[in-house]
C-alpha cells in the first residue's frame, strides 16, 4: 500500500521580509506578479484576425506595509537616503527576500528581489475618528524576481 502525503494551501499570514542580513516585520507585502505584455499584430489582408504576440515580461512594484515603527534601521537609512539625497550618486539597490513560513516555522517558500530599491514610502492618513495603527507603506521597484520552494 502506497502511503500519500496530505498537502494544505499555505496560508499567507506567516512570513518575514528580510533586506541584505536584516530581518524585518511586516503587516502585509503586495505586489508579487509578474506578466507577459502583448502586442497586436493585424494578418495581412484578412481584417478578422489578430495575433498576439509576446513583446517582454513587466513586474508589480512590490509594495510592505507596516505599522509606523521610529526606528534608526538599516533598512529605514537606506530609504532616506534614496528618496532625500538626490541624484548626484548612484541609486543603491538590494535584494529583498520575502519568505513564506508554515506553522512550525520553517519557510516554505521564497521570493528573492533582485535590484530593489524605493519608489516612494507614505504614511496612511492621520485621523482623529479612528483607534488604528498608523501604517507606513514603502514601495519599490526591482529588476525581477526568482521564486524558490523549499521542501
Amino acid at each position: 500500500m502506497c502511503a500519500s502525503k496530505t498537502v494544505y494551501p499555505s496560508g499567507g499570514f506567516y512570513f518575514q521580509v528580510k533586506v541584505e542580513n536584516e530581518t524585518y516585520s511586516f503587516k502585509e507585502v503586495s505586489g508579487i506578479s509578474l506578466e507577459i505584455t502583448t502586442e497586436e499584430i493585424a494578418e495581412s489582408g484578412e481584417n478578422r484576425f489578430k495575433y498576439k504576440v509576446p513583446t517582454s515580461q513587466r513586474y508589480s512594484d512590490l509594495v510592505l506595509k507596516r505599522g509606523l515603527v521610529p526606528e534608526n534601521s538599516e533598512l529605514d537609512r537606506w530609504i532616506y537616503n534614496t528618496l532625500n539625497l538626490g541624484f548626484d550618486k548612484p541609486i543603491e539597490t538590494k535584494t529583498l527576500e520575502v519568505s513564506l513560513i508554515n506553522i512550525n516555522g520553517n519557510k516554505i517558500m521564497t521570493w528573492s528581489f533582485v535590484n530593489a530599491w524605493p519608489l516612494s514610502w507614505n504614511i496612511a492618513s492621520l485621523n482623529a475618528m479612528n483607534n488604528e495603527v498608523l501604517i507606513e507603506s514603502i514601495n519599490l521597484s526591482y529588476n525581477y524576481f526568482t521564486t524558490k520552494i523549499i521542501t
